[in-house]
């Protein structure tokens, strides 16, 4: 969805309240509705979708998926260009509404496939769409050599606090799930 934001926005984007003439910005001015369709169209070639339908036709018991943490809001430091452009999405004050379209478009994506969205944590997100540093530094990687510690640059994994609220949030769901059945 970053490359989405980066050359495509939407009415209602808090980075377009500065445009003084829309006709003649760039990125492109799209309908929201158009946006979504986009995001839909791209995140539902990503794996965990075919996953989710090919595990749904091979059983009847509850799906639940949770999504990557978002990066690190420590990748402001990152010269990577993914993680420019999530950084110009936070900056921009478009987020917020760039992480409801993320979840949105899980939502509408899992709803085919019969599959529960567990979103991010609220308590866990900085700037809209970034995982709060407390919630990344000092994620572990796990090898067949041992556990070692990420490195200080990779801004991709959360740690064992995340993981622990994760956890309480998939029994949340799963007790959910049992009371309602």
């Amino acid at each position: 969805l970053v490359r989405l934001h980066r050359d495509a926005r939407f009415l209602g984007m808090a980075s377009l309240k500065e445009v003084e003439d829309l006709a003649k910005m760039e990125p492109a001015l799209l309908s929201r509705s158009a946006f979504e369709t986009i995001a839909v169209e791209h995140m539902g070639r990503r794996l965990w979708t075919r996953f989710a339908v090919l595990l749904r036709e091979h059983t009847d018991k509850p799906i639940y998926l949770c999504p990557q943490p978002h990066v690190s809001q420590d990748a402001v430091h990152s010269d990577d260009p993914n993680h420019v452009l999530l950084q110009n999405i936070a900056v921009s004050g478009d987020g917020r509404i760039m992480n409801n379209i993320h979840r949105l478009t899980l939502t509408e994506l899992a709803k085919d496939a019969n599959v529960t969205v567990l979103s991010q944590p609220k308590s866990t997100i900085s700037r809209g769409i970034m995982t709060k540093r407390e919630m990344s530094r000092g994620s572990i990687r796990l090898a067949a050599t041992g556990r070692f510690e990420h490195d200080r640059t990779d801004y991709d994994h959360a740690n064992a606090t995340y993981g622990g609220l994760v956890l309480d949030q998939i029994q949340e769901a799963v007790l959910a799930g049992v009371k309602q059945g």
